[in-house]
C-alpha cells in the first residue's frame, strides 16, 4: 500500500511545480500588499496622537488596534 501512495505523489510532480510557482507569486503579491498597508498605517500614526500599550497594541482616539508593534525584550 505504501508503494501505491508514493506513486500517486510522483504522478502529480509536474503539476505541483506549476502550482508551486503560481502560489509563490500569489504569496509575494500578498506580502507586498501587506507591507504597503503596514507602511501606510505607520505613516498615519506618525501624524496622529497615539500611545503604545504594554500588550503591543496601539490606542488611537479610544480605538485599540491589537499587536502591530512587537514587544521589546
Amino acid at each position: 500500500m505504501q508503494g501505491l501512495s508514493q506513486l500517486s505523489l510522483f504522478e502529480n510532480y509536474r503539476t505541483a511545480d506549476s502550482k508551486t510557482e503560481e502560489l509563490t507569486e500569489k504569496i509575494k503579491a500578498l506580502q507586498t500588499k501587506l507591507r504597503i498597508s503596514r507602511n501606510s498605517f505607520k505613516g498615519f500614526l506618525q501624524y496622529s496622537q497615539y500611545k503604545k500599550l504594554k500588550t503591543g497594541a496601539v490606542e488611537i482616539n479610544g480605538i485599540i488596534i491589537p499587536k502591530i508593534f512587537s514587544k521589546k525584550k
